[in-house]
């Protein structure tokens, strides 16, 4: 995993280096001056470096520097009339090796022939762009340049991904040492266009988010013992179904049978039988429980409790339904057992508004709307942080939070953070995150803990999309494509 990093981190680490190092400011932007002036010669063009009156715009004025010194075509367009002392810096040590500049009044010079450096504004920003940088950002846009941006596209907020107004398109971003939580989270992702992040030796500090990689999830899937039995891989259940929704439960367990798990059992409303026996998986063992009108009811909680005896971790949710006497039910079977579990769909609509029972193990999956019931607030809300939300319900509840969206947010109850952004829009489908359920399952039945099988399932439901996605397309992707693409997706890591 690598980190990303809040506006906050970002400064303490900066101060931290200096520090440690005995260096100034002045020696770290001109790291991070090279590490753009390398990324933007790599395209043999000339540059325009548009820059701002602060930090960043020093960083952009320094890269100018270095590609004139390597013999490259750089120019420096002044956004502001005022500069940081850094930026004063810079600017002297650009012209005297020969470089010239204009001010604001000639982005007549910005235009498509060559390549556009935004080092307008930087992760500091937190307030809407004045009219003035606006309309400099549109003209950005509209030129046709290939873009790169210095540390965060102008315009977006590095907290949290927002267009701060109006906000520069760019093709590539070029980042210091760490990723921000603007590159990752959208709108800011989509804005940032590909994020290159170059190390210019700022020291880490505690408490960053992560970014799960490929890495972190090949881990769990590692080349099995030659002697390995099924019992090695997991003994789970699925507790899902009802009336119309018989397939969400089907698909959950599937998911965990060919994401590793050994052994799975679904648990279904009795009266369900026979669409039970048109859609069932064969691999997938079978325990109709005792249920009213289609559904589970309290009734059916000792028979679920005899169904998870001898399991290592279940699922619930998956197609169970609201009805009063089935949230009853989930209620009662997760506040009487310890086991592992992954928490989904119509069982979040169940959960009390307390503490989670044994919740150190547990992992609820919600989507934003599901998220914004939990936390007693706005749909908006959650999707304006979804990292901050996502991780004050896991510290309120005890329980790993998986907050689904574009970009996947895993909250532990320590703290920890990890970050998704292997995701697709083939994805927003129905029945999708039934898939992600099982996938999660089958990790918890291995022995996984609950932020390590939230944050590797996640990452493999989205590998899954992309390769379902290259196969049909992103309208064509049903849930049972992504079953069907698992294999692969796992044999990719």
């Amino acid at each position: 995993m690598t980190g990303v990093y809040s506006a906050v981190q970002t400064a303490l680490s900066e101060k931290l280096t200096m520090e440690r190092e005995h260096i100034g400011e002045t020696e770290l932007i001109e790291r991070a001056g090279r590490a753009l002036a390398e990324e933007a010669a790599r395209l043999g063009k000339p540059v325009v470096c548009v820059c701002g009156g602060g930090k960043n715009g020093a960083d952009g004025i320094a890269a100018a520097r270095f590609l004139r010194e390597a013999g490259g075509e750089a120019s420096v367009l002044l956004a502001t009339d005022r500069r940081c002392e850094e930026g004063e810096k810079q600017l002297g040590k650009y012209v005297r090796a020969g470089g010239w500049f204009c001010r604001s009044g000639d982005e007549h010079i910005l235009n498509g022939e060559g390549i556009i450096l935004d080092a307008i504004l930087g992760t500091g920003l937190n307030r809407p762009i004045s009219d003035r940088i606006a309309a400099l950002t549109e003209r950005i846009n509209a030129s046709g340049a290939y873009v790169i941006a210095c540390d965060i596209p102008t315009g977006i907020c590095a907290e949290d991904g927002r267009v701060m107004g109006e906000a520069v398109r760019a093709n590539k971003t070029v980042t210091f040492s760490f990723s921000k939580f603007g590159h990752i989270l959208f709108p800011g992702r989509e804005y940032s266009g590909q994020t290159v992040v170059r190390d210019i030796g700022l020291v880490p500090v505690p408490g960053a988010a992560m970014l799960t990689e490929e890495g972190d999830a090949k881990r769990a899937f590692g080349k099995r013992r030659p002697d390995a039995y099924k019992g090695d891989y997991g003994r789970t259940a699925v507790l899902g179904g009802s009336v119309g929704l018989m397939g969400a439960g089907i698909m959950a367990a599937s998911a965990a049978l060919r994401a590793g798990g050994g052994m799975v059992t679904l648990g279904y409303p009795a009266t369900m039988a026979s669409v039970y026996e048109t859609g069932k998986i064969l691999e997938v063992m079978s325990c109709p429980l005792p249920d009213a009108g289609g559904g589970f009811s309290r009734e059916t909680t000792e028979a679920a409790r005899t169904l998870l005896s001898g399991k290592d971790a279940f699922a619930i949710g998956p197609g169970l339904g609201r009805a009063e006497e089935t949230r009853s039910f989930v209620r009662e079977l997760l506040n009487g057992s310890t086991l592992p579990a992954v928490i989904d769909a119509d069982a979040l609509f169940a959960l009390p508004k307390t503490v989670i029972a044994a919740g150190e193990k547990r992992v609820l999956t919600p989507h934003a709307g599901e998220m914004a019931r939990l936390a007693g607030i706005s749909v908006e809300e959650v999707t304006a942080e979804p990292v901050r939300i996502a991780s004050s319900y896991a510290a309120f509840c005890g329980a790993t939070v998986l907050l689904k969206g574009a970009t996947t947010t895993a909250a532990a109850p320590d703290g920890r953070i990890a970050l998704i952004a292997e995701g697709t829009p083939a994805l927003a489908k129905a029945g999708s995150g039934d898939v992600l359920t099982g996938l999660i399952l089958s990790l918890l039945g291995r022995g996984f803990d609950a932020f390590t099988a939230a944050y590797t399932g996640a990452f493999v439901h989205g590998r899954a999309g992309r390769i379902a996605e290259r196969k049909l397309g992103e309208y064509a992707v049903c849930a049972t494509d992504l079953i069907a693409c698992l294999p692969e997706a796992i044999a990719s890591l």
